[in-house]
């Protein structure tokens, strides 16, 4: 007599095996992981955590042609993140970036010149 919890053998179909372990080779090298661009700055994915590169952040957001992290990373260290010799910042900081260099150009354009 049979136990209950065996499960009687399935013969699967080769085509079914193999999209199965591609699926799930898939799954774990986490190329199914969409990461959202912001602002036109592509993320990356560091230990489950979505940061974005500081760099191109500043020539994206506010058209900086050598932009200086050091200062920043001073004030706000929770939100930078040093990987590959690189500087990589939160989602949170990004926004902050991107407001921070909105306001500096809105008020470029209005600034008039008296002669």
């Amino acid at each position: 007599m049979e136990s209950p919890l065996l499960v009687s053998k399935v013969i699967l179909s080769p085509e079914f095996y193999l999209a199965c372990n591609a699926k799930l080779k898939e799954l774990l090298t986490k190329e199914a992981r969409q990461l959202p661009d912001k602002y036109g700055v592509e993320a990356i994915l560091h230990n489950g955590e979505i940061l974005y590169p500081y760099n191109a952040a500043c020539k994206k957001l506010g058209n900086v042609k050598y932009p200086k992290a050091a200062e920043r990373k001073m004030r706000h260290p929770q939100h930078f993140k040093m990987i590959y010799g690189r500087n990589f910042v939160t989602p949170l900081y990004l926004e902050l970036l991107h407001s921070y260099y909105h306001y500096k150009n809105s008020v470029k354009q209005l600034k008039i010149p008296f002669e």
